[in-house]
């Protein structure tokens, strides 16, 4: 976060009810930047893809989509659980 504030790239602001939290906010640098990189990332995804019919792309979507649920099911257990469950899954 250093980092990206030194470039301009974000701004830190205090929280107005807990003034011990800061907030992070992009600049209007930032938001440039993240739109290079956005199209950058698209055009990557595009080509990633290339390969693909029009079926697997939708088949691959939804695999994507079924690994985000999962995701973030995980982020609300346990993180002692998701580590035993994690040390299952290698093992099989």
């Amino acid at each position: 976060m250093d980092r990206l504030e030194r470039h301009g790239l974000i701004e830190r602001r205090r929280d107005n009810s807990d003034h011990r939290v800061f907030r992070l906010y992009l600049t209007e640098k930032g938001r440039e930047q993240n739109k290079r990189n956005h199209s950058s990332w698209l055009g990557f995804v595009g080509d990633l893809l290339s390969p693909l019919g029009d079926d697997e792309k939708a088949e691959y979507l939804n695999i994507l989509k079924k690994l985000d649920k999962k995701a973030l099911f995980l982020e609300k257990m346990p993180k002692k659980r998701v580590k035993t469950m994690l040390k299952i899954a290698r093992k099989n």
